[in-house]
């Protein structure tokens, strides 16, 4: 079992484990009065269970240089902290605990395989953590994690021996394992509370930290459909005022693929006003104009067709069916217009054979008024049901036929 763990690298609690951590930090802060993340703690869950991959993406030298990790980290969120916590400031406190929560974690300079056998009977061990209030700590990383560490290690050698000696976690390991678990939940919990009770300098926050946060936070919000929170991110960007255009092109690409299309064309406008010979957002515009103009066209509306079609084209000159799309969506309308005044002609036709059959019964030509309503039957019925204004106007008038020939017979 030992060789076997030795194969994989060691991590501090098991992900179950990181994760219960993380909530039970959440539901503390929060009975405590301290941090309201009652509404947030999935969020928080969902940062908790970040993997370790993504862990490094989001948080640099987070392997290498954890408490240096943390502490970067805090720096951030204490400049980015706003009046209330939003859901994605809640996901990064969650990466954070989870970064946190490995720093704090039993066993730090153990044998890798011993430590790997450990997390994992710990991660399915670990049943609930009993939470109490305890008085939070103002962090200072480097010599509150010092102290931590070496609280966490105090029954290393014991749990190492037990392992060593088949005994495994049924000693030891699993006695400490209630306290060791509160530990590393009061360190989350008292890392959150100094993000938002402490104090730190942190005016030297590097302005491209800050807007890969906001980046991050929209994509976040993107990839959850919120609206109304993409664009407060996005507001705040753009406060930022470092909206070059390779940032653009990344907002426009990542509404883009969210099928947040509109957004997206607005994003690829800006960037062709700076530099309209960018062929790549030239054609991503046009793309969506010509899919605006193939929807219109199943829809047989014609004229918005082929507006879109002309937009396509004025994006990119060099598309290869906007033209000849265009064309095709003119043809059409052209058609459509052309049946649309046979349809008007129709009904036209018809109200003045009415008008000439009613002044025909005034004189009591009733033979000859019947003859023209039918041929004002005949014109109505020529009209299709294609444009719903001519063909509500043909219906009444075959109505208003039908009712005149009863009563000029009757006369």
């Amino acid at each position: 079992l030992l060789l076997m763990g030795a194969a994989a690298p060691a991590v501090a609690w098991g992900p179950k484990a990181q994760l219960a951590i993380a909530s039970s930090a959440a539901r503390l802060l929060t009975k405590e009065g301290l941090v309201p993340l009652s509404n947030l703690e999935r969020d928080v869950q969902r940062g908790a269970s970040l993997s370790r991959t993504g862990l490094g993406q989001l948080i640099p030298n987070a392997d290498v240089d954890p408490v240096g990790a943390i502490q970067s980290e805090m720096f951030l969120l204490q400049a980015v902290r706003g009046d209330r916590v939003d859901p994605y400031f809640a996901y990064r406190l969650g990466v954070l605990g989870s970064l946190v929560a490995q720093a704090s974690a039993p066993l730090s300079g153990a044998d890798p395989a011993v430590r790997s056998l450990y997390d994992s009977d710990a991660d399915s061990k670990l049943q609930g953590i009993f939470l109490d209030k305890a008085e939070r700590k103002v962090v200072d990383p480097p010599a509150y994690f010092s102290r931590v560490v070496r609280e966490a290690n105090t029954q290393a050698q014991v749990v190492v021996a037990d392992y060593k000696s088949g005994r495994g976690f049924q000693g030891t390991a699993a006695a400490c394992l209630p306290t060791d678990a509160l530990r590393s939940v009061n360190a989350v919990a008292d890392v959150w509370y100094t993000i938002f009770q402490g104090s730190s300098v942190v005016a030297n926050m590097p302005e491209a930290r800050v807007r890969d946060y906001i980046v991050n936070a929209l994509q976040f919000y993107v990839e959850r459909g919120n609206r109304q929170e993409i664009e407060s991110a996005y507001t705040r960007l753009t406060s930022l005022g470092a909206m070059n255009l390779d940032l653009r092109k990344r907002i426009g690409d990542m509404f883009y693929d969210a099928r947040l299309l509109e957004r997206a064309v607005q994003e690829y406008e800006a960037i062709l006003q700076q530099e309209p010979g960018r062929r790549d957002v030239a054609q991503r515009i046009a793309d969506y104009y010509m899919k605006m103009g193939d929807d219109a066209l199943k829809e047989d509306a014609y004229e918005a067709a082929a507006k879109s079609y002309a937009s396509a084209l004025e994006a990119d000159p060099l598309h290869p069916t906007a033209r000849v799309k265009q064309l095709e969506a003119q043809s059409l309308l052209a058609q459509k217009t052309a049946r649309r005044e046979t349809a008007r002609q129709g009904v036209e036709r018809g109200r003045g054979l009415e008008t000439e059959a009613e002044r025909m019964a005034m004189h009591s030509e009733f033979a000859e008024a019947i003859e023209l309503l039918r041929q004002a039957e005949a014109a109505y019925k020529t009209v299709t049901d294609e444009f719903p204004d001519e063909a509500r106007a043909a219906a009444a008038g075959q109505a208003n036929v039908s009712v005149r020939v009863r009563e000029y017979r009757n006369q």
